[in-house]
């Protein structure tokens, strides 16, 4: 069962992406809170799959409703429920005729991706580490379907996403 997440689900959604991803990928706690009770500056959406009332995935994106796209920041499923499909049904939770993006890191994120049918739209890109000493990332910007004008959809995704609402 795949189900919306809200501040009730805090205490057992943020444990859960801690677990895969440390400091210089994910934002503080505060934040990840603010967006479970939907008090951040950009709207997120965290969805959670559950196996016997069991959390084995969750999916956390920002909507941009300005350019119809769920920009996915963390997706991650449980090792031992992997190969089920989670994590592709976590991908279709947002409205349908929306864009879905992630950042995919090269190698098996990327082709993870693309087995979906899911097309790049920048490969020269670099994500910016969130930790102060930490280096830019290297990723591939890919989305569920083409997109007519990369150039421009990845200037208003970070318009629309981050310069137009600061963190």
């Amino acid at each position: 069962m795949i189900r919306r997440l809200d501040a009730a689900d805090g205490d057992l959604a943020i444990p859960f992406l801690q677990t895969e991803f440390d400091a210089t990928v994910l934002e503080p706690e505060p934040q990840l809170r603010a967006e479970l009770a939907g008090s951040f500056a950009v709207p997120a959406r965290w969805w959670g799959a559950f196996a016997e009332d069991r959390l084995v995935g969750v999916c956390r994106a920002f909507a941009l409703p300005a350019i119809e796209t769920l920009w996915v920041a963390h997706l991650r499923v449980d090792p031992a429920a992997r190969g089920r499909g989670i994590a592709a049904e976590l991908l279709r939770q947002g409205p349908p005729e929306w864009t879905v993006v992630v950042e995919a890191e090269p190698g098996d994120s990327a082709e993870y991706y693309a087995r979906l049918g899911w097309t790049t739209v920048w490969e020269r890109y670099f994500q910016p580490s969130l930790s102060a000493d930490g280096d830019d990332v290297p990723f591939r910007l890919m989305a569920d379907r083409p997109v007519a004008d990369p150039e421009r959809f990845v200037r208003d995704l970070y318009r629309i996403g981050w310069a137009d609402n600061p963190r």
